[in-house]
């Protein structure tokens, strides 16, 4: 993987689906999630990649988990949006963070924008980012949470948008052998 300078690279299929991490390390959880998200679905057919903003368009990467794509690197949002060879039909954001750059992308593109809610965003730091939380929510045109825990915070933040459960992808009955 070569470091980016001022334009990203194509990737290798034109993907459906776009993904923005904040970054891809090890150690967020998030992150495998959403690896494992993407992975999935290349193996089921649909082209995914995820795209991360770094400060200079650096390939940071601390993963050791096998990946179906090669993470797409941006220096900046501004470079994200405007990628023009990038022409999927949803960008997903993946946290707070990393929503309104997906919406700008989104609204260039005139295509949806899903929020991926995976965690307690509107708790973390002891809710110092819950005003942001709450704007990522609204600029969201749809969310999916991986908890009806989580579903019920969305419809307490935002009970204006449509928010669904990704189903477990765990067999229940393996733990009653």
């Amino acid at each position: 993987m070569a470091t980016i300078e001022n334009t990203p690279a194509v990737p290798q299929a034109q993907p459906r689906v776009l993904f923005l991490l904040p970054e891809i390390s090890e150690g967020v959880g998030g992150v495998h999630v959403v690896a494992d998200l993407c992975n999935h679905l290349i193996t089921s057919g649909v082209p995914a990649a995820c795209a991360i903003i770094t400060p200079r368009g650096e390939e940071v990467v601390n993963f050791k988990e096998s990946l179906q794509f090669k993470p797409l690197y941006f220096p900046g949002e501004l470079s994200l949006v405007f990628a023009s060879q990038l022409q999927p039909q949803l960008v997903v954001s993946t946290l707070y963070s990393t929503a309104v750059p997906a919406f700008l992308f989104a609204r260039e593109r005139n295509i949806p924008h899903l929020n991926f809610v995976q965690g307690y965003e509107f708790y973390f730091d002891n809710g110092v980012h819950f005003p942001e939380v709450e704007d990522a929510y609204r600029l969201s045109d749809r969310l999916l949470a991986t908890s009806s825990w989580l579903e019920a915070g969305i419809r307490r933040h935002a009970p204006e948008k449509p928010a669904a459960v990704l189903p477990l992808g765990a067999d229940e009955k393996v733990f009653f052998s």
